[in-house]
């Protein structure tokens, strides 16, 4: 913070020591305004089924208006959309057990590659030991199959890096390369 700006800031001169204002984007609490927008509800619409005006469906609507959870469920029923839909998605994509499952099911993948790769007969029991204990944990583990050890196979009529990112032939006969 420039000095200037430090002297006009109240809270610098007054000897404060709490944090300066912070001017972030308010986080996101609901999705109203997007689902409107999805399902072409305009907010006088809106504001005619939940029976209130079209100056506060539009100020709840903003994705920062801190929302009690029986006006979001009358909304939910007002826009004809599952209540999740009106929901801002956490940080972590999946919920805690799925995630769980999705590591044990990557810890299993890497649990096949060993036993198909390894040839050492104690690595081999302790790669065992170690799927078992998995199997133990979460059953449907046993149809999982090893980590693909040469990558994505391409069909037969698809082409590979090579042949999409062909070098100009201009670049092969330059006067800067090395003709020795």
């Amino acid at each position: 913070m420039e000095l200037k700006q430090r002297q006009d800031d109240h809270a610098y001169c007054c000897g404060s020591r709490r944090n300066p204002p912070s001017f972030e984007t308010p986080a996101a609490l609901h999705r109203l305004a997007e689902v409107m927008e999805q399902e072409g509800v305009k907010p006088r619409t809106l504001a005619n089924r939940i029976g209130t005006t079209e100056a506060t469906v539009i100020k709840k609507s903003a994705p920062d208006y801190d929302m009690r959870l029986s006006e979001l469920y009358q909304w939910q029923e007002a826009l004809n959309v599952p209540v999740v839909e009106l929901l801002v998605e956490a940080e972590t994509t999946l919920s805690t057990p799925i995630e769980l499952r999705t590591r044990l099911l990557k810890l299993m993948r890497s649990v096949r590659s060993i036993q198909e790769h390894s040839r050492n007969e104690s690595v081999q029991t302790l790669a065992m030991q170690l799927s078992e204990q998995l199997m133990q944990m979460m059953p449907e583990l046993k149809e999982v199959s090893a980590w693909p050890s040469v990558g994505q196979q391409r069909k037969l009529n698809e082409l590979g890096a090579v042949a999409q990112n062909v070098v100009p032939e201009q670049i092969l006969n330059s006067p800067y390369r090395d003709e020795g």
